[in-house]
């Protein structure tokens, strides 16, 4: 049924992205919409592709009927302009390679010796743990309290000490690490919905307001670097990659901006059951142990196109 009318819907009023099909289809989500046109786009009843959707005027992934679909005022087949279907989108990597550089990342490799408790990698793992830790309880602006301050900005300086963010010419190296309280104020004062965005809700909306974050997060911290600034939101929000030199490498990308967090989208979109079936906890730093905190998507894919990148 609910098949019949997200095509009902497009029949009747044309082209339209995930976010404005959803309703007028009955479904409750966003997402909902998403992963039903990814359903009707593999039976053939319908295309989608990155383009300008009628109704909202941004760019998203938009729907449109199909070969053989009567779609009004529209030919068969005929997609807004600008749209790119999946058949036009290539990838560095495949599934198999994909997993590959998770699994990589996870266990360790070579000189690396992977995701474990006292080495490198997880040093995001407990800074994530203590910025989602104030998110869980609804108390994300108590970060910049003055008695959490001090842990805050200590919390995210190791991290990204540890990420080598306070190497060789870094501003960071002669900061110490009072010099973070504009960042942590900044994060603090962040709305609750902005902690949400991940790489499956990467629509025109959000990617402006990761942008505009990105801008801010340069501000507070002095630095317009790519890697520092993206670090930063990875660590603490999990939204996006960190577009360091491994992942532009990887991802085939040469700058944090719109165009790479689409081109991020769209991956999502091709990959999302691979990506979706992720399931990959934090780690406790007490204990060592996995916690019951996920990673986000979006730290998924930062760390195959980071391995991948380092290959």
């Amino acid at each position: 049924m609910s098949a019949e009318r997200f095509l009902s819907v497009l029949q009747s009023e044309g082209p339209l992205c995930d976010d404005c099909v959803h309703r007028p289809a009955g479904l409750t989500r966003r997402q909902s919409a998403n992963q039903l046109g990814r359903r009707l786009q593999a039976t053939g009843a319908i295309a989608r592709g990155r383009g300008t959707c009628p109704r909202c005027l941004r760019s998203k992934t938009v729907n449109c009927l199909a070969v053989g679909a009567e779609a009004v005022g529209r030919p068969p087949n005929a997609m807004s302009p600008g749209m790119r279907t999946r058949d036009d989108r290539q990838w560095p990597v495949d599934a198999a390679r994909f997993e590959a550089c998770v699994r990589e990342f996870i266990d360790g490799s070579g000189t690396s010796n992977g995701r474990k408790p006292d080495c490198r990698y997880a040093s995001f793992d407990y800074c994530f743990n203590y910025f989602q830790s104030f998110r869980d309880t609804g108390k994300t602006s108590r970060l910049s309290n003055p008695e959490n301050i001090q842990a805050s900005c200590l919390q995210l300086g190791f991290y990204l000490a540890s990420w080598g963010m306070l190497r060789g010419s870094s501003h960071l190296l002669q900061r110490s690490a009072r010099h973070l309280i504009p960042v942590i104020e900044l994060i603090a004062a962040s709305d609750a919905d902005f902690w949400e965005i991940d790489a499956n809700r990467y629509d025109g909306s959000a990617i402006r307001r990761l942008v505009g974050m990105g801008t801010e997060v340069g501000r507070a911290i002095g630095s317009s670097s790519d890697t520092l600034v993206t670090k930063v939101m990875l660590g603490v929000f999990g939204c996006v990659p960190a577009f360091d030199r491994n992942f532009k490498l990887g991802f085939e990308v040469s700058a944090f901006g719109a165009k790479a967090l689409n081109r991020i989208a769209d991956f999502y979109e091709d990959h999302a059951e691979q990506i979706d079936a992720c399931h990959i906890p934090t780690v406790d730093f007490v204990t060592g142990s996995p916690t019951g905190r996920m990673y986000t998507r979006a730290k998924v894919i930062d760390m195959a196109f980071f391995m991948h990148g380092a290959t």
